[in-house]
């Protein structure tokens, strides 16, 4: 199991004024940081005679905006899709090693990260149903996700994206 937690680039600016050194910062904490770690566990793990009945996993976490786009964060967006792509690249990889890989993408959750603009976002899923669950994620939510994926609670699967945002990017109309 490689579990990573990343601390976020979190002076995220407007799509039009994103400092190159703003970009790279995010490319490296969110993607650059998840390819290597992602590779370094992965030789590891193939290097090692290895139980198989142990399952070995590599679960990312990305963001829902990896999948949906905001101009108020623009680089934490493309960060986070090619975080994504890295979870999917190393899927296939490893795959043929019985390593599976996932890539959750939680929404709306409640954190440090998230807690000047929480008050909105519980306004706007209550009142406006921005989320189709009506209240924000917790981190126990992720953790539940987490130990589920970790302990082979979905077996035969690799390579899936969780999105863990109460229907948040569910189309709807």
């Amino acid at each position: 199991l490689l579990l990573l937690v990343l601390r976020q680039c979190n002076q995220c600016l407007q799509v039009d004024r994103v400092t190159q050194e703003s970009y790279d910062r995010c490319m490296n904490v969110n993607c650059k940081a998840v390819f290597f770690l992602t590779q370094l566990f992965a030789k590891r793990v193939i290097a090692h005679n290895r139980d198989e009945t142990n399952i070995y996993s590599v679960i990312n976490i990305t963001s829902s905006n990896a999948q949906a786009a905001s101009i108020l964060r623009g680089e934490y967006c493309a960060s986070k899709a090619a975080a994504a792509m890295v979870s999917k690249v190393f899927s296939v990889r490893l795959g043929q090693e019985g390593i599976v890989v996932y890539d959750i993408q939680p929404g709306l959750i409640k954190t440090d990260m998230t807690k000047t603009v929480s008050g909105e976002y519980e306004r706007r899923i209550k009142e406006e149903g921005l989320a189709i669950l009506p209240r924000l994620g917790q981190p126990e939510d992720i953790g539940c996700i987490v130990a589920t994926l970790a302990t082979g609670g979905m077996p035969y699967t690799t390579g899936h994206v969780i999105s863990a945002d109460a229907g948040m990017l569910i189309p709807r109309f």
